[in-house]
């Protein structure tokens, strides 16, 4: 059900995956090869579903597009083979048809930078351990192995805003209507652009995009395990105070009273559960709200935008309201806690205390990045942007674009009425 993968890519697979992974038994050396568009149609993941794979070139704005509304996942082949990175950070492959990442090369050119490092071997509250380092130390790390014994990790570098000029990749069609970057860039803002480099066994913890938003993330290098959880799979995900699993691999753990009392339906998530190999020059979208960890089964380069558009705002804008009232009450608690401290022998009747709005907004946006203000701002300039777009195309043609920009407008028109009213 893989497809054609290298024997040495199924070797890779940690034993810890074992119980989610029905890893099947490699291809013989001398079975004979399957085509490529054979193994991207077969190329399907074990879980309850499938997700499926598409040729770039089979791959229209209409088609994605329902992925986009069915909120589905897909893995797109085809599309890195012309990006600069492609071309210039890749190894020649060996026999093993692995292919590596080209130190040198990227020392050289990015050596200077000042990089995020995440320490897979080591949990620091409900993430890794992270540190900040040259990269041209990271490099040599890497090159005298103690990255891989370490497992480290570079994440969320923000590549494209630093190397402008560079040209790493172009983002592809599909992905384009993209509000949160176009945003970032006209504001100059934080983006959310990123470039991922780490050796073999690196990995990321279970977790789901900020915003609730959509994310694609493009192999330019190396093979990736991805474990992903539709939506209806959360409320087996996260306990009681908001914290979702930690390793979803962790069979040891999964074991623990009080995982399984925080946790008691995990199994019924896993049963929901979705994985797929991604090779290189592979693109994956990951839909809004499903929750996902990635396993690096070989030395991977990758590049990622988390984005959101008419599409999924419903749901971002339902995870904009659940932060806030999250934010809201945990005021509420504790202004209530302090002044029932303070009027605990009295007898008059007791009664929450008001809180700030500001002192909601400034919690809300601790938590995740931006506060209301900063989400009105967004989405008026996604309004401008959808207005023009809209007139445009009543100019030139009446197809899909035309529908999807429309949408994306009453989409806007509602949910700007909606805060209206409440906020």
């Amino acid at each position: 059900p893989w497809g054609n993968v290298p024997n040495a890519v199924f070797r890779l697979i940690p034993d810890s995956y074992s119980t989610l992974l029905a890893r099947p038994p490699p291809p013989s050396p001398d079975a004979p090869s399957q085509k490529l568009t054979d193994e991207r149609k077969r190329n399907e993941d074990t879980g309850s579903g499938q997700i499926p794979h598409m040729d770039h070139s089979q791959m229209t704005p209409k088609l994605f597009s329902g992925y986009m509304e069915r909120n589905e996942p897909i893995v797109i082949h085809g599309l890195p083979q012309d990006w600069k990175s492609f071309k210039e950070w890749n190894k020649p492959e060996d026999e093993t048809r692995i292919g590596t990442a080209a130190l040198d090369q990227l020392k050289s050119e990015f050596g200077k930078s000042n990089v995020c490092v995440a320490i897979c071997s080591e949990k620091h509250f409900s993430d890794q351990k992270r540190i900040n380092m040259r990269f041209a130390d990271y490099i040599e790390l890497w090159k005298s192995g103690e990255a891989r014994r370490r497992k480290m990790y570079v994440k969320d570098w923000h590549f494209p805003r630093e190397y402008p000029e560079y040209n790493a990749y172009n983002v592809p069609e599909h992905f384009r209507d993209d509000w949160m970057n176009r945003y970032a860039t006209e504001t100059g803002s934080d983006d959310f652009r990123f470039l991922y480099i780490g050796p073999e066994g690196t990995w990321t913890p279970l977790h789901r995009d900020v915003y609730c938003s959509y994310s694609w993330s493009a192999n330019v290098v190396g093979y990736k395990l991805w474990i992903l959880f539709p939506p209806s799979a959360t409320s087996h995900l996260v306990d009681k105070t908001g914290n979702c699993v930690y390793n979803i691999s962790d069979t040891k753990t999964a074991k623990e009273k009080r995982f399984q009392e925080s946790f008691s339906h995990f199994k019924e998530a896993i049963a929901q559960r979705r994985m797929v190999l991604q090779p290189p020059d592979s693109v994956i979208f990951v839909p809004s709200g499903w929750y996902h960890q990635v396993y690096n089964i070989t030395d991977v380069i990758s590049i990622n935008h988390n984005w959101f558009n008419g599409w999924s705002l419903p749901r971002v804008f339902k995870h904009m309201q659940d932060e806030m009232q999250i934010a809201k009450e945990t005021l509420e608690g504790f202004q209530f806690d302090s002044f029932t401290e303070l009027n605990i022998n009295s007898n008059q009747e007791r009664k929450k205390p008001e809180v700030d709005t500001n002192a909601v907004q400034q919690l809300m946006k601790a938590n995740t990045g931006i506060d209301c203000r900063g989400f009105v701002d967004l989405l008026c300039f996604a309004s401008d942007w959808k207005l023009n777009d809209l007139t445009r195309l009543e100019l030139q043609e009446h197809g899909w674009k035309h529908k999807s920009a429309a949408h994306a407008l009453s989409q806007l028109e509602t949910i700007l009425s909606e805060i209206e009213k409440c906020w």
